[in-house]
């Protein structure tokens, strides 16, 4: 029997709980201080162990139940893409396993670009957020992210790694009231 190259991470399902409660501020606390880098490095070896099979690279993902939500510090390009490829593969197969019946790819349409210290990172932002965050974050100029962690999957000789953004604020406000994104 073949064996499958879908990994899922199901240690918990906090992400699933804190999309049906997103309405309540305190849920904000649930993001920890921490850095992008520090979630790639917890989940390194479970991407390792798919590296050493020999299967089909075409086919590994890792997807993520815990989402590793986290406020991070980082620093806006002004750049943006669409969301496309593998990224999307991965968004709906993350959507898939939580069961979630939105329609993530229209909301999570959308990537742009940041820096954390000296690594740049394409992350999806929530489509409410698209307008008002290159009006309050200055090229350049570091502010918080709210971002959770979707997975991973393998492109090539290489990992995509999805992270998407749910809320921000910068030094001078406080997280966005009324956003959609809650």
């Amino acid at each position: 029997m073949k064996r499958t190259m879908l990994f899922l991470l199901l240690l918990a399902l906090p992400a699933a709980s804190s999309l049906s409660q997103q309405g309540d501020q305190s849920k904000w606390d649930k993001y920890q201080p921490r850095t992008i880098r520090s979630v790639m490095d917890a989940n390194q070896a479970s991407l390792a162990e798919f590296d050493s099979d020999t299967g089909d690279n075409n086919k590994k993902m890792v997807l993520s139940a815990n989402s590793f939500p986290s406020r991070v510090t980082l620093i806006f390009t002004g750049k943006s893409r669409p969301l496309q490829g593998k990224r999307v593969e991965l968004l709906e197969n993350w959507k898939k396993m939580l069961k979630i019946t939105d329609d993530l790819a229209g909301v999570f349409s959308t990537e742009m670009l940041f820096r954390e210290s000296d690594k740049e990172y394409w992350i999806a932002v929530q489509k409410p957020l698209l307008d008002p965050l290159p009006k309050e974050v200055f090229i350049g100029k570091p502010f918080t992210a709210y971002i959770v962690w979707m997975g991973a999957i393998k492109d090539g000789d290489h990992w995509e790694w999805l992270f998407a953004m749910n809320e921000f604020d910068t030094p001078t406000s406080m997280p966005i009231s009324g956003n959609s994104s809650r």
